[in-house]
This record gives structure tokens, C-alpha cells and sequence, in this order.
């Protein structure tokens, strides 16, 4: 069946067309055992008349043109073809209509019989790749816009909730002799996931409408539009990072004996709770800080160091990255800023520093961040000058370190938090890699996450999915608007805004999302001072 499918497929690519027409959509499905109502092709009246009379039931006629996407908004569909004289009035109508444009033909195919109008697409997101979505026709989907979405490839799970989700599922279930046959519905929802999955050149689906009924259903129209093949994933880089949260020595690249100085800071929050490990200030105009011995570079550290903090001007960051690679140093912190945030010069650094790191096999967190509080090692990496901490069994992951800072100082004495980490500009360690180093944490029983964006998405739904069996995840997501979405071709892809699939992808995972800062630390704080119920039917 795959030959068959990508014959079609293969045959449009070859001509330079990017479009399926109806007909080569639905001998796509077909061969993938879906039901459609076909397409067959006329070229002549006689020839429309001929396949109508082979039909031997009410017949819709549609054009079949690569330049036409909207058939029905530009006048190319006729309904309820009842005899022959209908057929012929209706072909010369649609080539009327379209005389300007380059037309294959004009299908002749089934009217289906009425059932629960539906519309099953994909579509494309930058942060989580291919994204299928189901909801009901009409005005559930055109004007309450009634539909959901999940994250491809999709489990059988998935599928079901993507069904029983909407709005409109009452009337799956049946109403006044209304339903649908909905486990016939949800391997279709599971056959257009494998099929995305097997063809990284599929870019967005439309089968819309598809007919629902008690006994299976039908595809009424299809169109699919090809892409590019989406590249592969990186794989993940596979390092525990728990000496990143744990390590027992820390040097503080650009320390400082200066009050007010981030390298001030950072240093002294170090020293002042205490960090159990032991601490190398590097300054070379410094002979000590806070009463211990400064060094001049870290290859004049006489020991093996663990964490290096960067705290330097962003234009002699990627040396000063080089040298502690070459020094064994196994994670960098680089909480200076100055980097992508601030144009193309300082992506070209951030770049390099990757190389390097790479190079090396050395994980970097950064740059602009404000490195990790851990306050069951008593280590405090902050750039904000931080008070006494109770150790705590909440984790928060903020991409911002000031989120991260304000979040602590409003809330320090109404929660205990056990890590606080920051990731910044994202450059090597991102929020899935934090996730699951916090989730490996016994001291930690809840996780909060503050995003504005995710790198990787599908690996992030792939990892909370995992973790949310054990430990509850809290989520505040930024940016909840849909401005400035792109010029679009499928009907899937317009109703896909970013924040729906931001939603769609929360659930899929198991995370809870928060409305506000508030709803996320409330939650939090509950999760934390309680255990999880282990069935349905709590009592509040």
C-alpha cells in the first residue's frame, strides 16, 4: 500500500506541484484503507455524463485544479446531480468559472449520505512539529472553533481524548439519534498519524468534511499539501547532570572584592549560604575575596573544578569557555549577557562557545541567566544578592532569570524551594534537559516551569509525559497571542494558533497549565504540602 501512495505522491512531486487536487488526496487515503467518496475524472461532458450514469446515485461535481485550494469559495462545487441533463449544466458551469486558470478536470463522484460533520488535518509548528487536529464541521469548528490537537506521532490514548475533548463529543456519544462510530473515527485519527509520520514530505492535511456515523464514516474531500522533509531531531545529549545541581567545587570567573558587582554577587551568595564545596575566585587583579585565594585564570586552580560560573564581557566569553574545556572543567554556567538577545554579533559568539563545548563534550547553561539555587547543597549561583533560604521540595525552571529572582524574593517566606534553575538564552542545556535533572531529584516533589518558548518540542511532551506519572508539572507559559501568524493554505493550519498547540501539547504531557504567576504558585504550594491522590473522586 505505501508503493501505491507514494506513486501519487511521487508523480506531483515530479511535476514541480506541491498540491494534491482532491482526486490524488483521496487515492492517498484509499490506499491507506480509508473510506472516501473517490474522485473520478472528466474531461469532457460526455465523459461526466458516462461516470455519473456508472454511479447510479446522486452525483457532486467539483474542479480539479492545483491553482484552486478553496473549491466551494470560488464557485467549483455542484451538489445533488440527479440525471444527466444536471451533470452537463453543471460541467459547463465550472469550466465557465474557471477559464483563466489551468484545470486537470472535473471530478464526478458520490454525494455521501448525511452523517456528523467532521474535519480531520495537519499541520506544521515550529516548536513541535507535525500537529494533528480533529473537531466537528460547520459552525463548531467555522465559528466556535470546537476542535483539538495533539503532537505527532499520536498513542491510542491520545487519540481518544483528542475525541472525547471537544465540546461537541455529547453528539458523538449520541443525541436524539445522533452518533458516530467512535472507535472507527479514532483509527482514523491513528492511520493519518503513522501515515505523517512514514512521509516527512507531508506539510499540512485537510479531510474536511468527513461524515461520522454509527457504523464508521466517510471522506467527503481531502487535500494534501507537500513540504520539505522535516529534518530529524537531534539526539539528545546523554550526560547525568546531577553534578551540574551537586558538584563539589565552583570557580567564579570574574569574582569580585567590589560591593554591587555581579561577580560580587554571585561570590558572595555562594559563600554566605555556605556552599558545602569548595570555591576558586578567579580575578587576576585580586590577591583574595571574601578571605579566600583568588587566581589569577583557572588553569592556575590547582584542583580539578566542577562548575565554572562566566561572569566576563560577552567579546572574551568563548576564550575564557575554551579554557575551561581545556581544563577539565565538566559544566559551564555563563551568566554574562550581551549575546543573541542583542543581534547577530552576539549569535556569532554564542555560536562559537557551542563549538568549543562541543568540542569538549562540556554542557553549558546560558549565557544571560542567572545560573542555579540549590538549596539542599547550599548553593546559591544568583546575580541578585539573596537572603537566607529554607530547603523545600518544589523545583521552578524559569527561562528569564529575573522571573526567577522576583519569583523567589516575593515568595521565599510562604514556599520552600529546593532548586531554582535558570536557562536564559538556551544555547546547549535547555528546559527538557533541566526537567529531567530536577526530576531525578528525591528532594524534589513538584515541579513549577516559567517558559517562553521550548526547544525541542516533541522531546519536552516525550520527557513530562514520563515525569508527570510521578511528579506533578506546573507550567506558566508567556505569550498567549496568535499575532502575526503566517499566510496559510489548510484550514488545519488557521485555526492552529500557537498558544492552542502550546495548550494541546500541555495535555498531551500531563502538565498542568497556569493561568498566571498566582495559579502557578498556588498550585505549587498545594502539590507540595500534600500527597497526590491515588484514584477519581476527590473531595474538596
Amino acid at each position: 500500500m505505501a508503493e501505491q501512495y507514494r506513486e501519487v505522491i511521487d508523480r506531483v512531486k515530479a511535476v514541480g506541484r506541491t498540491y494534491l487536487m482532491e482526486h490524488e488526496s483521496k487515492a492517498v487515503l484509499e490506499s491507506l484503507g480509508i473510506s472516501t467518496t473517490t474522485a473520478r475524472v472528466a474531461k469532457s461532458e460526455s465523459e461526466a455524463v458516462e461516470i455519473f450514469e456508472s454511479l447510479a446515485c446522486p452525483a457532486a461535481m467539483k474542479v480539479l485544479s492545483a491553482e484552486v485550494v478553496h473549491k466551494s469559495d470560488a464557485g467549483g462545487v455542484k451538489l445533488n446531480l440527479r440525471d444527466a441533463d444536471d451533470v452537463r449544466e453543471a460541467y459547463r458551469e465550472i469550466t465557465r468559472a474557471f477559464q483563466g486558470k489551468k484545470v486537470a478536470g472535473i471530478s464526478v463522484q458520490k454525494m455521501a449520505r448525511p452523517g456528523v460533520e467532521a474535519i480531520v488535518g495537519v499541520t506544521n509548528d515550529a516548536t513541535f512539529g507535525p500537529i494533528l487536529m480533529f473537531g466537528l464541521g460547520g459552525v463548531f469548528v467555522e465559528v466556535l472553533k470546537d476542535v483539538s490537537f495533539r503532537s505527532i506521532p499520536i498513542s491510542a490514548s491520545d487519540a481518544r481524548d483528542m475525541v472525547e475533548e471537544i465540546k461537541g463529543y455529547a453528539l458523538l456519544r449520541g443525541y436524539r439519534g445522533i452518533s458516530a462510530d467512535i472507535e472507527a473515527l479514532e483509527r482514523l485519527l491513528m492511520t493519518i498519524s503513522d501515515f505523517v509520520m512514514k512521509n516527512p514530505d507531508i506539510s499540512e492535511m485537510d479531510i474536511n468534511p468527513v461524515f461520522l456515523y454509527p457504523d464508521g464514516y466517510m471522506v467527503v474531500d481531502a487535500r494534501i499539501i507537500l513540504g520539505e522533509d522535516r529534518p530529524e531531531p537531534p539526539a539528545p545529549v546523554k550526560q547525568d547532570l546531577h553534578d551540574l545541581f551537586y558538584p563539589k567545587s565552583i570557580a567564579v570567573i570574574g569574582a569580585s572584592g567590589t560591593p554591587g558587582k555581579l561577580g560580587w554577587n554571585v561570590f558572595t551568595n555562594l559563600v554566605s549560604h555556605k556552599f558545602r564545596g569548595k570555591l576558586y575566585p578567579i580575578n587576576p587583579k585580586a590577591d583574595e575575596i571574601h578571605g579566600l585565594k583568588a587566581y589569577p585564570c583557572i588553569s592556575a586552580v590547582p584542583e580539578p573544578v566542577d562548575v565554572a560560573i562566566i561572569l566576563v564581557s560577552a567579546g572574551v566569553t568563548a576564550d575564557v569557555v575554551e579554557e575551561c574545556c581545556k581544563c577539565g572543567v565538566r559544566y559551564i554556567v555563563v551568566e554574562s549577557a550581551g549575546f543573541a538577545e542583542l543581534g547577530e554579533d552576539g549569535k556569532k559568539i554564542e555560536l562559537l562557545m557551542k563549538d568549543i563545548a562541543d568540542k569538549y563534550g562540556v554542557r553549558l547553561l546560558g549565557p544571560n541567566c542567572s545560573g542555579i539555587i540549590n538549596t539542599h547543597c547550599s548553593m546559591v549561583q544568583s546575580i541578585g544578592i539573596v537572603d537566607a533560604l529554607s530547603m523545600g521540595n518544589i523545583g521552578l525552571v524559569s527561562q528569564a532569570g529575573v522571573c526567577a529572582a522576583g519569583m523567589l524574593w516575593g515568595l521565599r517566606h510562604i514556599m520552600d524551594f529546593g532548586i531554582i534553575a535558570t536557562i536564559g538564552n538556551k544555547l546547549d542545556i535547555n528546559e527538557t534537559d533541566i526537567l529531567e535533572a530536577v526530576s531525578r531529584d528525591e528532594n524534589i516533589n513538584v515541579i513549577c516551569m516559567y517558559l517562553e518558548s521550548v526547544k525541542g518540542g516533541r522531546r519536552f511532551i516525550d520527557a513530562a509525559r514520563r515525569i508527570t506519572l510521578d511528579k506533578p508539572i506546573v507550567v506558566l507559559k508567556s505569550g498567549r497571542s496568535d499575532a502575526g501568524k503566517k499566510a496559510i493554505a489548510s484550514h488545519t493550519a488557521s485555526l492552529a494558533g500557537n498558544d492552542q498547540i502550546f495548550s494541546a501539547a500541555f495535555r498531551q504531557s500531563g502538565i498542568i497549565r497556569a493561568r498566571d504567576y498566582e495559579h502557578m504558585f498556588n498550585l505549587a504550594r498545594a502539590i507540595s504540602k500534600q500527597p497526590l491522590p491515588d484514584r477519581e473522586g476527590v473531595f474538596i
